[in-house]
């Protein structure tokens, strides 16, 4: 595929700015990202580019991306993941999970070792969001309970609760590349016998409940299908979401009121919120 690479300035930005920069850019279709120095740079299908959808990303949110400026170049085909996985590094989060490629050692120190083939894609665990989620299913007791990864990714979540001993996960994700390669990431950590990847949205979750639902996807989503993981929860059960900043915080709190459910806990870190409800 050819690609088109868009070259962000970044002098003016903080690391909470470009995160929430990098975040739109990933659920207006960009595929993966490069930060340099002064530079962010963007990458998205030929096809898929629109400057259009640009623009109103960076006019969204006036206070932080008025001064950017930008340059849009068409990239010939050649492997991008490749260039991209040159730049991945392993992560380790509180002080218990490891997450590296295939390529990196094992680190003995870790009680938890992730092994995730990167693409270009949020879930490899640098993104505050993922170690926000990374967290949560630390602290969740999963043991012996039935959970869903909704928006999975590359299935870091899923896979981890299935390490800790969840009884049964289900990981969802609307993307091709996501349910494909944590179909793979999961048979490369040893829980295929415990995870059931499936390639679809919310509409999905008709029949199985969850003790616990993660859900670390965009505001919009979250909201428009939160009556689905209220559905889905058992009674006592948790949902807990990420994936939105600060912001957003009032809309989600308002969506988890109206579909009956409890906040009962609210943590951040930088511009990004991660909440837990409960079904009462």
């Amino acid at each position: 595929m050819n690609y088109i690479q868009v070259t962000f300035k970044r002098a003016t930005l903080s690391e909470q700015d470009m995160e929430i920069l990098i975040a739109m850019l990933n659920d207006a279709g960009y595929e993966g990202f490069l930060e340099e120095r002064d530079l962010l740079r963007a990458y998205i299908g030929k096809d898929d580019y629109n400057e259009n959808i640009l623009q109103g990303i960076l006019t969204s949110i006036p206070d932080i991306f008025s001064a950017i400026t930008y340059t849009s170049d068409s990239l010939p085909n050649i492997n991008w993941n490749a260039t991209w996985e040159s730049s991945y590094a392993p992560v380790f989060i509180k002080n218990k999970v490891y997450i590296r490629a295939p390529f990196h050692k094992p680190f003995s120190k870790a009680e938890f070792d992730l092994v995730i083939q990167p693409q270009m894609s949020f879930g490899t665990g640098h993104h505050a969001t993922t170690q926000l989620m990374v967290n949560a299913v630390l602290d969740a007791e999963v043991q012996h309970k039935a959970v869903l990864d909704m928006g999975c990714g590359t299935g870091i979540l899923a896979i981890l609760a299935c390490k800790i001993g969840a009884a049964n996960v289900h990981a969802v994700d609307i993307e091709e590349g996501a349910y494909k390669n944590t179909i793979e990431n999961a048979e490369r950590n040893e829980v295929s016998s415990c995870m059931h990847p499936e390639k679809g949205d919310a509409s999905l979750l008709k029949k199985e409940v969850y003790d616990i639902i993660f859900a670390n996807i965009n505001r919009i989503i979250l909201i428009k299908d939160m009556f689905h993981y209220a559905d889905a929860l058992k009674y006592n059960g948790c949902l807990i979401m990420s994936g939105f900043i600060k912001q957003d915080e009032k809309l989600l709190k308002h969506a988890v009121k109206k579909n009956n459910l409890t906040v009962i806990d609210t943590v951040y870190e930088d511009e990004w919120v991660r909440i837990t409800c409960k079904k009462q």
